[in-house]
């Protein structure tokens, strides 16, 4: 009976303290799938850096923020801090995913899909609104990536058969 309820004690530890964040990225890729969700990923030195503490303080935990972005996103967070305890695993992981992603400077926000695959990186004004307008930007375009994929392969398919009919024309 125990052994029941430790998935779902992992899953409940990898949510932080405001239920709406995330540190475990292959939960965030998981959810992102399950959803149909972009991930929006924060990496950030929480108890270092003070770009990252303004803009968890007054834009990241600000509740209009927190419902448009979670329409559109799984909220994933990379922490980085100098003075606070962190789990090996997590650090293991956040080190891993700034080699992937280039990280060097924090803040940093990337839109990445379900896949793991960066989608973009989250600029200009660190405000609600520009961040929002950016995640819905990067669901969009998550989209029509998608849809340029079947596009293509549909011109494939096309391609193949018009030439398996010409080559069957040509010998007979």
């Amino acid at each position: 009976m125990k052994l029941t309820f430790l998935p779902l004690l992992i899953i409940a530890s990898t949510i932080t303290a405001s239920g709406q964040w995330t540190e475990n990225f292959d939960y965030a890729k998981q959810r992102a799938a399950s959803q149909d969700k972009i991930i929006f990923a924060l990496f950030t030195g929480s108890d270092w850096c003070p770009p990252c503490i303004n803009l968890e303080a007054t834009v990241l935990s600000n509740p209009a923020f927190q419902r448009a972005a979670q329409e559109k996103a799984i909220l994933f967070k990379a922490d980085y801090p100098r003075r606070k305890a962190q789990k090996p695993a997590i650090a293991s992981q956040n080190q891993r995913l700034a080699q992937t992603y280039g990280i060097r400077n924090y803040p940093t926000m990337l839109l990445i899909d379900a896949s793991g695959s960066k989608i973009q990186v989250v600029k200009g004004q660190r405000t609600a609104a520009n961040i929002v307008e950016q995640i819905h930007g990067g669901k969009a375009k998550k989209r029509s990536a998608r849809i340029r994929t079947f596009s293509l392969v549909g011109i494939l398919v096309v391609g193949l058969a018009i030439l398996r009919f010409s080559l069957r024309r040509s010998a007979g």
